[in-house]
C-alpha cells in the first residue's frame, strides 16, 4: 500500500540588500510529509515537476532607464526552483517582482495533480 501524503511549498520573491550585494529572486521549495505521522513530524523535501512565469523590472541606483526579465523556467524531477535575474554589488532604486508557479502533487489516489500559485506581486517606485 502507498502512503498518502500531505504537502507544502514554501514560496517567495525578495529584493535583498546586504551591505555590499543586492539580488532580486524568486523561490519555490516543494515538501511532503505522510499523513498518518504527527504534526510535529518535520516536513521532507519532495521532488516534483516545478514551472514559473516570472516577470522582473528593476532601475539601479544612479543610473537611467529600466531593465526587464520576463520568461519561464521549468524542472523535470527536482525539489525547488528559483530564478535570480539580478545580482550585482549595485542597489536598486525601483523594483518589480511577479510570479506564478505550477507544480505536481503526487498521490496514491490520483497519481498527480497540478497545482498554481501566484505570490503576491512586490512593487517598489513602480
Amino acid at each position: 500500500e502507498v502512503a498518502n501524503y500531505d504537502y507544502r511549498v514554501d514560496a517567495k520573491h525578495v529584493y535583498q540588500e546586504a551591505a555590499v550585494y543586492f539580488s532580486l529572486l524568486t523561490e519555490l521549495k516543494h515538501m511532503d510529509r505522510p499523513q498518518d505521522v504527527s504534526p510535529l513530524t518535520p516536513w521532507s523535501q519532495a521532488s516534483t515537476e516545478i514551472y514559473v512565469e516570472y516577470y522582473f523590472k528593476w532601475k539601479q541606483r544612479c543610473r537611467s532607464g529600466d531593465n526587464e526579465d520576463r520568461g519561464s523556467k521549468e524542472t523535470d524531477w527536482d525539489n525547488k526552483l528559483n530564478h535570480r535575474p539580478y545580482e550585482r554589488t549595485r542597489g536598486l532604486a525601483k523594483i518589480q517582482i511577479e510570479s506564478r508557479y505550477i507544480y505536481l502533487e503526487r498521490n496514491a489516489s490520483t497519481g498527480g495533480v497540478d497545482k498554481q500559485l501566484t505570490i503576491p506581486t512586490i512593487k517598489d517606485g513602480y
